[in-house]
């Protein structure tokens, strides 16, 4: 957020449940308009946005949130809006950090009945090799 809103973004908003990390940005961004930082559980949130970008959000879910994550991020993008998103993908359960399994094909089975993949490509920052991969869905 701090990138984009620095390289002129300035319609960008952050909405996150944790009002330690809408701290932890503020202090990072404190330039970023107050009344564009929403701290709000997403699953009730109800703005509608051309473009929302996801960073492993997906991936920290329980299963059984995740068609309910589905539907409601296509409820909160406008028509012909996209998603773009940064999921962790691993076929390791690590409940402690709540990294559920998030294979591409088992990532798929949830988003394709509703979005449409447009792009797939696997991360190269060395530390992450072959865990993380960014979508571009629509």
């Amino acid at each position: 957020m701090k990138y984009l809103f620095e390289q002129g973004f300035d319609n960008t908003f952050l909405l996150d449940f944790s009002k330690n990390a809408i701290t932890q940005f503020r202090l990072l961004c404190p330039e970023f308009p107050e009344e564009k930082i929403v701290c709000e559980d997403f699953f009730v949130h109800n703005e509608q946005y051309d473009l929302i970008l996801e960073q492993t959000f997906f991936s920290s879910l329980m299963p059984n949130k995740r068609m309910e994550y589905v539907v409601k991020m296509h409820q909160l993008l406008k028509p012909e809006g996209k998603l773009c998103g940064l999921f962790f993908l691993t076929t390791t359960l690590k409940t402690h950090h709540h990294l559920l399994e998030a294979t591409l094909p088992f990532m798929n089975s949830f988003l394709r009945d509703i979005f449409n993949l447009n792009t797939s490509k696997q991360l190269t920052i060395q530390s992450n090799q072959g865990q993380e991969e960014n979508f571009f869905y629509c």
